[in-house]
């Protein structure tokens, strides 16, 4: 695909990700927050479920972050 887009929204509840490719939301995932939890910990978590859905991180162009986490 010629664009991919990561877009992610991190909650208090819920951090959401997809991917937007090719005019559609190809792949959307969600990983329970915790203040338990270190950044390395949801990294691994992300780099898990690009790996079991053949995402390269080298294909994603774009991203977009939103947030209401202080």
């Amino acid at each position: 695909s010629l664009y991919m887009l990561l877009a992610l929204d991190i909650g208090n509840t819920n951090l959401v990700f997809g991917i937007y490719t090719d005019g559609k939301w190809t792949h959307q995932f969600r990983i329970e927050t915790s203040t338990e939890k270190l950044a390395e910990d949801y990294a691994l978590e992300v780099s898990s479920f690009f790996l079991e859905n053949n995402i390269h991180i080298r294909d994603i162009k774009h991203s977009v972050l939103s947030s209401v986490v202080p």
